[in-house]
């Protein structure tokens, strides 16, 4: 499976354990009970599903840039100095959690990996080039990996595409980053006696889901504009702005008991139940909107997935 696969696919493990769980009071007496207990360790596997599959999915993305015939010194200076100086630190940070005897190896693999960044070369980026130097992903993390591909810092860019698929409600992308950081730090070491169930139930089908849809359509759309502009129109790339791109919307109306798609605010089609799954299979093929990102909702108003032009 790739990275996003995963990571929907661990999401609704999750919520089936959660679904199933009984009672989880709140209170000190309470946070060493089975419940309390399972729910604990069910913010830490959330919260760790998605580092996964931001580190992975940026991985799987400055690939796409090397198949798509972008050679390392067409990236942005600031994207190259990333890739360097992520991977000779997420090497080293990996190498000192590696058993000694499989240190040679490991270090010639990633030395041919970097050895492979060089004029007119095919690039192949190391998956320790972001996101690696540390246990857990930060949010300076997403900033520079952000910047460095010319969508702007201080994560704007992912509250831009917050707005377009109009989430707000969910509060702000930064507020959402450290709110749901600090819970699995709290889980992970130490026996928070404040869990609610219907408000983690909340952040594994809306909040983390936004986080990392976000992500990925900034992510996404920035490398396809990057190729774009350097492949098809032969320039240099300057930035992209994530407010630019088309955003389809497939979500229940439940006045009329029918599945509708927006984009950009605007209806393009109705379905009905039986005719939903060869739209999203249009989408997916990309004989329709194959430039576009596609957000997809469950009946209940959650995230259940979502479609970008980088498959």
């Amino acid at each position: 499976m790739n990275a996003y696969g995963d990571f929907i696919a661990t999401l609704k493990s999750i919520g089936s354990i959660a679904d199933k769980l009984g009672a989880v009071p709140v209170g000190i007496d309470a946070s060493r009970g089975e419940n309390h207990l399972i729910l604990n360790g069910l913010r830490v596997s959330a919260f760790a599903a998605f580092e996964d599959f931001v580190r992975r999915r940026a991985h799987e993305v400055i690939s796409w840039l090397g198949e798509a015939q972008v050679r390392f010194e067409q990236f942005p200076e600031a994207l190259q100095m990333l890739v360097l100086q992520g991977t000779i630190e997420g090497v080293s940070f990996s190498l000192s959690r590696t058993e000694k005897n499989d240190r040679v190896i490991f270090l010639q693999i990633q030395g041919l990996l970097l050895g492979n960044s060089g004029e007119n070369s095919k690039f192949v980026p190391s998956e320790f080039f972001f996101g690696r130097s540390a246990s857990n992903l930060s949010r300076d993390d997403l900033r520079s990996l952000l910047a460095a591909l010319g969508l702007g810092d201080k994560l704007l860019c992912l509250s831009d595409v917050a707005a377009l698929v109009g989430m707000q409600h969910l509060g702000s992308i930064n507020e959402t980053f450290s709110r749901l950081s600090k819970s699995r730090h709290g889980a992970a070491h130490a026996f928070p006696s404040n869990y609610k169930l219907a408000e983690f139930k909340t952040d594994i089908s809306s909040a983390l889901p936004l986080l990392a849809f976000a992500f990925d359509t900034s992510l996404s759309q920035g490398v396809h504009a990057m190729k774009k502009t350097i492949i098809d129109d032969q320039q240099k790339y300057q930035g992209f702005d994530v407010k630019r791109i088309g955003v389809r919307i497939i979500e229940f109306d439940t006045s009329e008991s029918c599945w509708k798609e927006y984009r950009n605010g605007r209806l393009t089609v109705s379905l009905t139940k039986g005719k939903l799954a060869k739209r999203v299979k249009e989408l997916e093929t990309g004989q329709v909107g194959k430039d576009d990102t596609i957000l997809l909702k469950s009946d209940s108003g959650g995230i259940s997935g979502w479609i970008q032009p980088l498959r």
